[in-house]
């Protein structure tokens, strides 16, 4: 449900600076609709640590 995803989401933000939060949030905005739906998805489905990771994994590399 969304409060669920809200706090999965806030969670895993919480495991990154908050200029990475800026970055991952304008990249996201950036992605056409089914894409960001996509990409997601795949957060939710890992622990938020490891959701975080794979966030600074992929802005490191330039875009999810």
């Amino acid at each position: 449900d969304r409060e669920h995803m809200m706090a999965h989401l806030q969670a895993m933000g919480e495991c990154l600076t908050a200029a990475e939060v800026a970055q991952a949030m304008g990249v996201m905005q950036s992605m056409p609709a089914m894409e960001c739906d996509r990409w997601t998805a795949r957060l939710l489905s890992l622990p938020p640590p490891e959701a975080a990771a794979l966030v600074r994994s992929a802005l490191a590399q330039g875009a999810p």
